[in-house]
């Protein structure tokens, strides 16, 4: 018996679908935060890193690819008023 077939059948041990859940996880999408995508930190000090974006439009450009490469993460965050520009 195949390790899928195994989760299967505990699954459906305790009640639960697997094409049920499969179905679930592929509805499901996450909303990730503007601020993750540019350097970080504390009040104390910030941590840069190669790469990060420097203005909103290229963290919103950031999230597009992260969304293209997992499928998941359709929306992004903005952390208002450190994202705040005149036009969008």
């Amino acid at each position: 018996m195949t390790a899928y077939a195994q989760l299967e059948d505990r699954l459906g041990n305790k009640g639960i679908d697997l094409a049920d859940l499969k179905a679930s996880l592929n509805a499901q999408a996450i909303e990730t935060p503007s601020w993750g995508y540019g350097n970080s930190g504390t009040r104390f000090k910030t941590f840069a890193w190669p790469g990060a974006a420097r203005t909103v439009f290229e963290k919103i450009d950031d999230a597009e690819r992260v969304h293209k490469l997992t499928g998941i993460a359709p929306s992004i965050a903005l952390h208002i008023p450190w994202d705040k520009v005149d036009d969008y």
